[in-house]
């Protein structure tokens, strides 16, 4: 899996050396060959517009704007790709560690977006909470 191997790699992620394009390209690759059974969205496009129609029925979002959550939403969902594998409670810490330096995280801090991250990873790997 060279592909998945340089999407989840680490290197130089947020820092802009894989140009969206190629990412995007690469995403759809793996989903082709994906064994999910939870559909996951083509490009960031398709799953942004999904966060923003449900965001607001999400128990979390209360008193939070789209733009609060978004980054958030963002992070979870590349996340999933970049671990992809692994479980969250192995990844969270590292996730907290890196939200401050991650592109799109705009003014939201860790605990504004951490429900939204956990949401946006659990909709891709197809994986549920019952908290």
């Amino acid at each position: 899996m060279i592909v998945q191997s340089a999407l989840t790699s680490g290197e130089g992620y947020g820092q802009g050396t894989l140009t969206e394009p190629l990412r995007t390209w690469m995403v759809r690759v793996l989903h082709v060959f994906s064994t999910r059974e939870v559909p996951m969205a083509d490009t960031w496009t398709d799953e942004d517009n999904y966060w923003r129609e449900n965001y607001k029925n999400r128990p979390y979002a209360s008193g939070s704007d789209y733009d609060t959550l978004g980054g958030g939403y963002r992070y979870g969902y590349e996340s999933a790709t970049r671990y992809s594998g692994r479980n969250w409670n192995d990844v969270e810490s590292d996730l907290e560690r890196d939200w401050n330096r991650y592109e799109y995280r705009g003014q939201s801090t860790w605990q504004q977006v951490k429900s939204a991250v956990r949401d946006a990873w659990d909709r891709v790997t197809g994986q549920s909470r019952t908290t």
